[in-house]
């Protein structure tokens, strides 16, 4: 007898595999396969079992997956303030957003002659900078308000991706 490779489906909806040669060694060593319970399946049905199509509400929990990511990967990539110069990059890792909050506790209350260093990229050079109490609090509100507009920004990608219900928009909305 000649077989050829076939899917199945068990009565759990298991997806199982016999070849051609599988067939022939089930058949010569007498194993019962393929089991009684096992329905043959054409290929169309084996894709869309193995890719099963796309809904909306698996695009959108996707995508909102891939943006929190962006939101996150934003937030701890670091952010300007012009305080000890027009271009100066602070690192925004959560141990750096501790050691800023700590320094800004600090801070508080401090006259001019109180100083800390903190972390910063100045001209592409990274040192630890003194900064004053208020060059401190100053460092910390451009940190909010670069924290606030990245989370501004993830929460419109939410309502975007939120409010459609065609999968391509959904998928068209990146970070």
């Amino acid at each position: 007898m000649t077989y050829t490779d076939q899917y199945y489906t068990g009565a759990d909806g298991t997806l199982y595999f016999l070849s051609a040669q599988d067939h022939a060694d089930a058949e010569r060593q007498t194993l019962g396969l393929p089991q009684a319970d096992w329905t043959p399946i054409t290929s169309a049905q084996v894709a869309s079992i193995l890719s099963p199509a796309l809904t909306v509400s698996s695009a959108q929990a996707e995508q909102v997956t891939k943006l929190k990511a962006a939101c996150q990967n934003a937030l701890l990539s670091g952010f300007t303030s012009t305080v000890l110069s027009t271009n100066n990059f602070y690192p925004s890792q959560d141990s750096d957003q501790r050691n800023l909050q700590s320094a800004v506790s600090a801070s508080q209350g401090q006259d001019s002659s109180w100083s800390t260093l903190l972390w910063c990229q100045l001209n592409g050079t990274w040192s630890l900078e003194p900064h004053t109490a208020a060059e401190v609090q100053l460092v910390n509100t451009a940190w909010v308000a670069f924290r606030t507009q990245t989370q501004q920004k993830y929460a419109s990608l939410l309502a975007e991706v939120n409010a459609t219900d065609i999968i391509e928009v959904v998928q068209a909305t990146n970070w």
